[in-house]
């Protein structure tokens, strides 16, 4: 019998987790379609983030709603277990990177 891949190990505790936030704080009333980003459950090396696009996006109150030609919303989830990253300042390096590649984007006309 094939051993799990270390990166395979929670591949449905990921999945239940997103569809929980997409029910619970969201309140999307049906499951979701999520579906992994380029995943192969059989690669030798951990992954340093999982990413699953979504087919609904969320509406919560209080907050600016998803432009309704949004297509997708991607879940971001960071793997505790990816090597060569300092754990104590990822998130916040991570969060740092995007907002400055945003700003950096902003002007920017495709």
């Amino acid at each position: 019998m094939a051993t799990i891949s270390h990166n395979h190990v929670n591949y449905q505790a990921r999945l239940d987790l997103i569809q929980a936030v997409l029910q619970e704080p969201f309140g999307l009333k049906e499951k979701a379609k999520v579906t992994p980003i380029q995943y192969d459950p059989e690669c030798p090396f951990k992954y340093s983030n999982f990413v699953y696009p979504t087919n609904d996006g969320p509406g919560q109150p209080g907050c600016v709603p998803i432009p309704d030609d949004t297509k997708e919303l991607i879940f971001r989830l960071a793997n505790p277990d990816a090597e060569g990253m300092i754990r104590t300042t990822r998130i916040e390096n991570e969060v740092a990177t995007i907002a400055l590649a945003s700003a950096a984007l902003a002007g920017f006309v495709p």
